[in-house]
């Protein structure tokens, strides 16, 4: 089982951001062998990914800091798992549990998580179309250590990005 995170986007997405990440989301659920993770965040591009994995196969876990965010999850239909951690504990638990991450815009926040799945070496996939703090090292490394290339990808890669992950 490939455990695929997806981070990114939580302030004001656009509209067509969500479409990708909807897409993004659909085109995840359709793969066998795939459990999915997120972070909550209500409007987050993760979040919207999440719900149509949800809706495709029901592989998704997303990760709460609290009671409430875990019941606000599980109301949108996803499995919640209450970690009881402040968020930068549970942005590194989150990181641990998984074997790729795919990154769908973002800030600070999604930059964070960013060096952490570097630091763990865990491969890093960026979606093209979402603009976000991870553009600058598309196709790059985050430092002179060259430890893993940040991959750009189409929503048409998945199956292409799964078979890596397979093969890793």
């Amino acid at each position: 089982m490939i455990r695929l995170g997806i981070a990114g986007s939580s302030f004001n997405p656009r509209k067509k951001d969500i479409l990708l990440a909807r897409s993004l989301g659909s085109e995840i659920g359709k793969h066998k062998g795939v459990h999915a993770f997120v972070c909550f965040d209500h409007e987050s591009l993760p979040m919207h990914a999440a719900t149509e994995i949800a809706r495709e196969s029901g592989r998704v876990t997303c990760f709460a800091s609290d009671r409430k965010e875990k019941e606000a999850a599980e109301k949108m239909g996803l499995r919640a798992v209450n970690l009881n951690l402040p968020r930068l504990s549970r942005e590194i638990a989150f990181i641990k549990s998984i074997d790729a991450l795919v990154v769908c815009g973002g800030g600070s926040g999604t930059l964070m998580e960013v060096t952490f799945a570097y630091q763990m070496g865990k491969r890093i996939y960026l979606l093209n179309g979402v603009k976000g703090s991870v553009d600058p090292f598309r196709g790059r490394f985050l430092d002179e250590r060259r430890r893993l290339r940040i991959i750009p990808i189409d929503i048409k890669d998945i199956g292409r990005v799964l078979r890596l992950q397979r093969g890793y």
